[in-house]
């Protein structure tokens, strides 16, 4: 008879503790937005940093002609890059984009 019992109070405990853990309240990742891949293309004399939201998402490592490609994680449709001479704090350009779907095969 206690043999049954506890196999009935194992069984049960198994069957809370499975119950109470698949039921998850929040995601596992939080949300990001939308995430674009940014392409920066042009030439400079010096070595600059582009900043998003406060933080160095792309820079180019030597002055002359650069292509710099990053993943961004977008929050809102309305966006700016700044960008600025590496080692300084003053920003040179602060330019908007937009996000917008474009589809191509």
């Amino acid at each position: 008879m206690k043999a049954q019992f506890r196999i009935i109070v194992a069984a049960a405990f198994l069957l809370l503790s499975f119950s109470l853990g698949c039921t998850k309240q929040e995601l596992a990742q939080p949300d990001h937005g939308n995430v674009i891949k940014l392409s920066i293309a042009g030439a400079s004399t010096e070595i600059l940093e582009f900043l998003y939201d406060g933080k160095v998402v792309a820079n180019n490592t030597s002055p002359g002609e650069f292509l710099l490609q990053a993943l961004l994680p977008v929050k809102d449709e309305n966006s700016t890059i700044q960008v600025r001479k590496k080692g300084t704090a003053a920003i040179l350009k602060s330019e908007k984009f937009y996000l917008h779907l474009s589809i191509s095969k």
